[in-house]
Protein backbone atom coordinates (compact mmCIF):
# COMPACT_ATOMS: atom_id res chain seq x y z
CA UNK A 1 0.00 0.00 0.00
CA UNK A 2 0.98 3.26 -0.88
CA UNK A 3 0.63 6.70 1.61
CA UNK A 4 1.17 9.93 0.41
CA UNK A 5 2.34 13.08 2.43
CA UNK A 6 3.39 16.35 1.55
CA UNK A 7 6.88 16.81 2.60
CA UNK A 8 8.07 18.65 6.22
CA UNK A 9 9.65 21.15 4.28
CA UNK A 10 6.45 22.34 2.25
CA UNK A 11 4.70 22.53 5.66
CA UNK A 12 7.09 24.32 7.72
CA UNK A 13 6.70 27.02 4.11
CA UNK A 14 3.00 26.83 4.95
CA UNK A 15 2.95 27.14 8.56
CA UNK A 16 5.27 30.66 8.06
CA UNK A 17 3.24 32.34 5.76
CA UNK A 18 0.10 33.38 6.30
CA UNK A 19 -0.75 34.62 3.03
CA UNK A 20 -0.55 31.45 1.86
CA UNK A 21 -3.16 30.07 3.64
CA UNK A 22 -5.19 32.41 2.45
CA UNK A 23 -4.54 31.56 -0.65
CA UNK A 24 -5.45 28.02 -0.28
CA UNK A 25 -8.71 28.82 1.43
CA UNK A 26 -9.63 31.00 -1.33
CA UNK A 27 -8.68 28.11 -3.98
CA UNK A 28 -10.05 25.66 -2.10
CA UNK A 29 -13.01 27.05 -0.05
CA UNK A 30 -11.95 25.06 3.15
CA UNK A 31 -11.92 27.33 6.30
CA UNK A 32 -8.62 28.66 7.16
CA UNK A 33 -9.15 27.24 10.84
CA UNK A 34 -9.02 23.47 9.28
CA UNK A 35 -6.52 24.17 7.14
CA UNK A 36 -4.31 25.09 9.95
CA UNK A 37 -4.99 22.00 12.06
CA UNK A 38 -4.55 19.70 8.50
CA UNK A 39 -1.43 21.52 7.94
CA UNK A 40 0.05 20.95 11.92
CA UNK A 41 -1.07 17.79 11.92
CA UNK A 42 0.25 16.57 8.51
CA UNK A 43 -3.64 15.32 7.81
CA UNK A 44 -4.30 13.19 4.78
CA UNK A 45 -6.54 15.63 3.63
CA UNK A 46 -3.89 17.09 2.45
CA UNK A 47 -3.59 15.34 -0.41
CA UNK A 48 -6.56 15.25 -1.92
CA UNK A 49 -5.80 16.45 -5.56
CA UNK A 50 -7.40 19.53 -5.04
CA UNK A 51 -5.60 20.48 -2.07
CA UNK A 52 -2.35 19.11 -3.64
CA UNK A 53 -3.32 21.82 -6.65
CA UNK A 54 -3.93 24.64 -4.44
CA UNK A 55 -0.44 23.95 -2.89
CA UNK A 56 1.47 23.47 -5.81
CA UNK A 57 0.22 26.58 -7.56
CA UNK A 58 0.95 28.57 -4.16
CA UNK A 59 4.45 27.41 -3.99
CA UNK A 60 5.09 27.35 -8.17
CA UNK A 61 6.37 23.68 -7.49
CA UNK A 62 5.21 20.30 -9.09
CA UNK A 63 2.59 18.06 -7.58
CA UNK A 64 5.42 15.29 -7.36
CA UNK A 65 7.84 17.53 -5.98
CA UNK A 66 6.18 18.22 -2.71
CA UNK A 67 4.57 14.93 -1.62
CA UNK A 68 6.71 11.96 -0.40
CA UNK A 69 5.20 8.52 -1.67
CA UNK A 70 5.94 5.74 0.96
CA UNK A 71 5.06 2.21 0.36
CA UNK A 72 4.06 -0.11 2.82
Amino acid sequence: MRVVKIKNEVLEKLKEDERAIAHLFLKTNVPITTLKRWITANDEKLTMYGILLAISEITQTAITAIVEIEEN
